[in-house]
């Protein structure tokens, strides 16, 4: 077997050479694959950081719009006391303002923690009570299908009917 190649112009290479040679371009092609995979590691690190605060903020104004449902519904449960003890049912009227002050005390609580601690206090929660998270999760689940469903029946009926 022959030790030495032809190489471009008639030089001669030795077959140690032609080794060094395939070692150095292995190595840079090693160093440029691994210089691109950190690469991506950065930019997949930075998207995944940037749909993440996209994702809390959205959070947050929607937490922002329930708090503010809650209020709202709390003001009305209220009214609803009021007017039922005008009309002697205190019994009744005593659950509302119960009712009342239960969603006031939600309100509160939603209004004074941001959704960073809110989402740390819901998976603290739903490690230490895995059943109970689940429960909760299907029936929010429910509550928001039928929501999409009412509302979703409501632009229907709204819409014009085609001439």
């Amino acid at each position: 077997m022959e030790d030495t190649v032809k190489g471009k112009g008639g030089s001669t290479l030795e077959h140690a050479d032609l080794e060094k040679k395939a070692g150095d371009v292995k190595e840079a092609i090693q160093s440029k694959a691994e210089s691109v995979l950190q690469e991506g590691k950065a930019e997949a690190k930075a998207y995944a950081k940037e749909a993440q605060h996209k994702t809390v903020s959205a959070l947050s104004e929607k937490k922002e719009q329930a708090v503010g449902e809650l209020g709202n519904l709390a003001q009305a449960l209220r009214q609803t006391g009021t007017q039922l003890r005008q009309r002697d049912q205190n019994t009744v009227a005593q659950y509302t303002d119960k009712a009342a002050q239960q969603i006031d005390r939600v309100t509160g609580y939603l209004s004074n923690k941001d959704m960073d601690q809110l989402l740390d206090e819901g998976e603290a929660l739903a490690r230490r009570n895995p059943e109970l998270f689940i429960g909760v999760t299907f029936g929010l689940g429910l509550l928001a299908a039928r929501f999409i469903k009412s509302s979703r029946q409501r632009r229907h009926s709204q819409q014009p009917a085609a001439v």
